[in-house]
């Protein structure tokens, strides 16, 4: 039973805390802000060609959790401050004391949600919740956020929402159970942008994407299917705006920016990209300013089709502007740069099976994975998969 002195202690938390610090502008990163904690809340994965939502990470420890003592103590106050919207240097050891176990939850759904939702420092309208059997919920109001979490030990079932308050004014949903499937929206108010993610229990999938009056649908019989058939559309419209938040799946083999490392990330790729690509890298010193700039951009769709190409590029150049704009091409598919030491170590770029399973199934990088496998066997057998020889 708590005491009452931790009741009263609870009930004023936001006047002590008002009264004690000096104030501080709020956070403007929003849903930005908590990218790492957001990693341990809602974990993807794929499994079994379907997208999963992890949750044996929710009882793991922060890796960036000090084992020493005193190291851990400054690590505690660097996040209560965080919590508190403050400065390290403002929470004493009193008030780690006496906040931190309200503060600082270690593990559960509970625990990473109110790690998360610690991001939008600052105070609010507080906080609460309760369980009842085998169901609980909880809920956080910030001055810039509110979130609300819900779940069921008999079911399974799991429900999170965030709702920024200031911003982009974006509202994230995520819906887990067994006998309904899986649900990931994520909508932007100030703009009129949304995506809706809808898993059934079966595994057939669909993806709605809003950008104002426009609507584009995408279905599959399951999620691998989906980065099969649309890899750009899933990568660009699906996974980078998530990834932007920190929910991001770990590498694997069907994700568009490790089929492009795979490739092209180890060869030169089609004679047709490396073409288009040396054109591009020739107007990136152009005395024209807008020719750069478009040059660069053009560069930067096309970078999946010519990894290698344009990685060599950048390592030979000796112009500077030339060298700079090559950077950030590069720099601009950060998921590519992970997938090349994925790749080398699975070895995926010398998987004839697996080049051949991109061939037959995988238009978007057929061009790519033609040319990788002409390379691998010394001759052409075409863009049609059976007509290769099996490995």
């Amino acid at each position: 039973m708590m005491r009452p002195y931790r009741r009263l202690l609870l009930l004023f938390l936001p006047a002590l805390l008002a009264a004690t610090f000096s104030s501080r502008a709020e956070d403007a990163q929003g849903m930005e802000a908590g990218k790492a904690e957001m990693a341990r809340l809602v974990a993807i994965a794929i499994d079994g060609g379907q997208l999963a939502l992890d949750r044996k990470v929710w009882e793991q420890k922060d890796p960036e959790e000090p084992t020493d003592p005193e190291e851990r103590k400054a690590w505690e106050k660097k996040k209560l401050a965080k919590a508190m919207g403050r400065e390290a240097d403002q929470i004493s050891d009193e008030l780690l004391k006496a906040f931190g176990p309200h503060y600082l939850s270690k593990t559960g759904c509970q625990g990473r949600f109110q790690e998360y939702m610690n991001t939008f420092g600052g105070m609010g309208g507080g906080s609460g919740g309760g369980s009842s059997g085998t169901q609980s919920h909880w809920r956080i109001d910030k001055s810039s956020a509110s979130g609300r979490i819900e779940s069921d030990t008999a079911t399974g079932s799991f429900r999170l929402q965030i709702t920024e308050k200031t911003l982009a004014e974006r509202i994230l949903v995520v819906e887990d159970d067994k006998d309904l499937g899986f649900t990931l929206r994520l909508a932007e108010r100030a703009s009129g942008r949304s995506l809706l993610f809808v898993q059934t229990p079966k595994g057939s999938v669909t993806l709605v994407v809003t950008d104002g009056d426009a609507i584009n649908t995408y279905t599959a019989n399951d999620f691998a299917g989906l980065l099969r058939k649309h890899p750009a559309e899933t990568q660009v419209k699906f996974l980078r705006p998530l990834a932007a938040i920190g929910i991001e799946p770990p590498l694997h083999p069907l994700l568009p920016p490790v089929m492009a490392a795979a490739t092209t990330g180890f060869g030169a790729g089609a004679a047709e990209h490396a073409s288009q690509a040396d054109a591009l890298i020739a107007k990136l010193s152009d005395e024209d300013a807008a020719a750069r700039d478009e040059a660069t951009g053009a560069l930067i769709k096309l970078y999946p089709f010519a990894v290698s190409h344009v990685r060599s590029a950048e390592a030979k150049s000796e112009d500077a502007e030339t060298k700079m704009r090559l950077k950030k091409v590069i720099a601009a598919h950060p998921t590519i740069e992970k997938a090349l030491d994925f790749v080398k170590e699975k070895k995926l770029h010398e998987d004839k099976a697996y080049l051949l399973d991109l061939l037959a199934n995988v238009p978007f990088f057929r061009k790519s994975t033609q040319a990788r496998l002409a390379a691998l066997y010394g001759k052409d057998y075409g863009e049609d998969a059976p007509k290769w020889p099996m490995p």
